[in-house]
């Protein structure tokens, strides 16, 4: 088909088709594998991009971390005359992705350092790795977007070099920035750094309470609804009774005898 706009449709089928089979067949290789995705990648500018992202998948799937981001590394640089500034969302998820492995290097060398000496080249490589790994994840998380493994990826970098007022104001921008998406993850991530951090318990209420607008049936809400009883406002027990009901109404809460507890204290 010579009209591309009906031929790129096509091209993803036979790519998606090809890598099912050979992901399924019982003699694939992985050099069979990579040769496909080599080949599929250059039937089509509009799809290069894509191809690398889950040849990547597919190269971590089988355990070859440093392959992956090499690949990765490859797309990143990728350019083709305007198709590159269509596609600048795709480029700047495959260097979020690239982030994401340098965190994972990043935690295989905590964990293997030597706690003695901090100025040895351990230590030097570890920072290194968190200094690559931030730059772009701190780009990714400007876009609105779901963005769970990197925001948790990079608060659990800050939280270890003790930035804890960035990690809370990067989790503070994901969770209440109009801009993003309306994301339940993203008060929860909130809550559990706060609590974490023994945050006094009216900011904490202050977090539930926007967690329980978007999802009534979440298990946090019993939390919040101890916390409400504790509290010494008026009209808060009132509120504590709301919060039970509701969760009622969902049939995982009606079994669970801590509800009916808590209920019970309010009555």
């Amino acid at each position: 088909d010579r009209n591309g706009a009906t031929a790129v449709p096509y091209k993803e089928v036979v790519w998606r088709i090809c890598t099912e089979i050979l992901h399924h067949h019982p003699r694939a290789t992985m050099e069979s594998c990579n040769i496909t995705y080599e080949r599929m990648k250059h039937s089509g500018v509009k799809l290069y991009l894509t191809i690398c992202l889950e040849h990547c998948f597919h190269l971590l799937l089988n355990g070859q971390m440093e392959e992956a981001k090499l690949q990765l590394s490859v797309a990143e640089s990728w350019r083709y005359g305007k198709e590159s500034a269509t596609q600048h969302h795709k480029v700047q998820l495959i260097q979020a992705y690239r982030s994401l492995l340098d965190y994972i290097i990043w935690c295989d060398k905590r964990r293997t350092r030597s706690k003695n000496n901090p100025f040895d080249s351990d230590h030097q490589d570890l920072h290194n790795y968190f200094r690559q790994a931030s730059v772009h994840l701190q780009e990714i998380l400007k876009s609105p977007g779901v963005w769970d493994p990197f925001i948790l990826s990079y608060v659990e970098m800050l939280e270890f070099y003790g930035d804890h007022m960035e990690a809370l104001n990067v989790l503070n921008n994901y969770a209440l920035n109009k801009r993003f998406p309306p994301n339940p993850n993203a008060h929860v991530f909130l809550y559990q750094f706060l609590k974490r951090h023994n945050t006094p318990e009216k900011k904490l209420i202050k977090v539930l309470k926007n967690l329980h607008v978007l999802v009534p049936s979440h298990e946090l809400m019993l939390e919040y609804s101890y916390f409400l009883l504790q509290s010494e406002k008026i009209g808060d027990s009132q509120k504590a009774l709301g919060v039970l009901l509701e969760m009622l109404d969902f049939a995982c809460w009606r079994s669970n005898l801590d509800v009916w507890r808590c209920l019970q204290a309010v009555v």
